[in-house]
């Protein structure tokens, strides 16, 4: 994370839906800061078979080739299958209230995930996009099995349902865990069922849906086994990312994995151009647990957000970056607009023109400080709905040049804003976006 350096000067905040615009030089430092299923290895048990024999009379050194080598050691992998196949009596309807215990009792006659899978489905109540996966979950050598269902008679939208994760122990099967949601949400899914974080056990990547009128978020969670039971491993929420893709990746490529989810903005337009945000739970080894990393947006090609990334650029002391993406509000026609375009480009063009003269004036650029002075005024004449913006740069010059601080150039101009909140705050506030 790159620190914040330099005075914070904050004309004013318009919250935009995802993000927000800040007009002003808390966005600028005096100096640049520097820039589905993977089956889990079974234990073995090591079986030593040794044959006796007779020791040799020696004669003479052995020759390279002529020692004895020793015996072998076989190793014997451990069964995976916890119960062996018998007369598998068809799968009865059952109320869902009774499902956990009719899935325990068709498991214990040697069914296999496809045949329960089969039944779920036939009854159905399987879940998507997968109601059973197996894996060894407890490190023991042996297959456990994860298992979702929906309740077809709920009246919620996506309908309640149960995670059920049953282990294997002493060659036959176990409810261990079981999870039915609050009221609201949806029945919890298996998303992802594999090791995580090399420790020979899988770690199961649960969601469990919530959806409003024009949204849908998801809660997720990562569940692991602990020696006695199951316990979330995910630190922090993720249910402020709307319609969530979510992946597990391994960028390093050493076996231990990342949850990453990435929010695909909100359904409905008062939500704003929707802008996709990517937030990354890092694996720690010390504590066990996956924590949540900065949320970081996506490539977008709404100008508006390209405003934001710029804002972002000068805020870290990139200003030659800065400058490039405020270029491009002003002049490139290939971004998108939101519901009113050539207001929005007018509006965020003069915004993007008042910070590249702040960035200008900051890096003693007095030429090309005077030259956009000069274009602005050209520009937005005296009466133009958008003259306010040169005369608030004209106010950050003022008190900029008066005492010689920067503090005293954004004082002004946060001043000028407050007294014109109409000019400056309404076109850049959630009114538009």
């Amino acid at each position: 994370m790159r620190a914040r350096l330099g005075t914070v000067f904050d004309v004013l905040i318009a919250v935009t839906g995802l993000l927000s615009v800040t007009i002003g030089c808390n966005l600028l430092n005096k100096a640049p800061a520097s820039p589905g299923i993977t089956p889990t290895s079974a234990a073995v048990e090591l079986t030593v078979t040794l044959t006796a024999r007779q020791a040799p009379t020696p004669t003479s050194l052995p020759q390279p080739g002529e020692l004895e080598q020793p015996p072998l050691i076989t190793p014997s992998p451990v069964d995976p299958v916890c119960v062996q196949p018998q007369a598998i009596q068809p799968f009865a309807p059952v109320a869902f209230p009774g499902l956990p215990q009719a899935v325990q009792d068709y498991l214990n006659q040697g069914a296999t995930d496809t045949e329960l899978d089969e039944a779920l489905y036939n009854l159905g109540v399987a879940n998507q996009p997968r109601a059973v996966a197996p894996a060894d979950l407890t490190g023991d050598g042996k297959t456990d099995t994860v298992v979702s269902v929906f309740d077809p008679a709920s009246p919620s939208l996506p309908p309640a349902g149960m995670l059920l994760i049953y282990v294997c122990r002493d060659n036959h099967y176990e409810l261990a865990y079981q999870e039915s949601p609050d009221p609201g949400f949806g029945a919890p899914g298996i998303r992802y069922l594999q090791d995580l974080n090399a420790d020979s056990r899988a770690e199961l990547v649960a969601g469990t849906p919530l959806c409003g009128a024009s949204t849908c978020f998801e809660d997720i969670e990562i569940l692991a086994w602990n020696g006695d039971a199951f316990e979330n491993r995910m630190q922090g929420s993720s249910n402020d990312l709307p319609f969530p893709s979510i992946e597990v990746v391994d960028p390093d490529g050493d076996g231990i994995f990342d949850l990453q989810v990435t929010g695909s903005g909100g359904g409905s337009i008062g939500a704003g151009p929707p802008r996709n945000l990517a937030r990354i739970w890092s694996y720690q080894a010390g504590s066990g647990v996956w924590l949540a990393e900065e949320t970081v947006p996506q490539p977008s090609n709404y100008r508006i957000h390209v405003l934001h990334d710029a804002d972002v650029l000068a805020r870290q002391g990139e200003y030659d970056q800065a400058l490039m993406l405020y270029q491009r509000v002003v002049n490139d026609t290939t971004l998108d607009d939101w519901l009113d375009p050539e207001k929005e480009r007018s509006t965020l063009a003069a915004y993007a023109r008042y910070k590249m003269f702040i960035i200008y004036s900051l890096k003693n650029q007095d030429e090309f400080a005077g030259t956009l002075m000069q274009e602005m005024t050209s520009a937005y004449p005296q009466g133009d709905p958008l003259h306010p913006y040169v005369e608030m740069a004209m106010a950050f010059q003022q008190g900029y040049e008066t005492e010689g601080t920067l503090e005293a150039g954004c004082a002004s101009a946060r001043a000028y804003a407050n007294d014109h909140p109409a000019e400056i705050l309404e076109g850049l506030g959630p009114v538009t976006y």
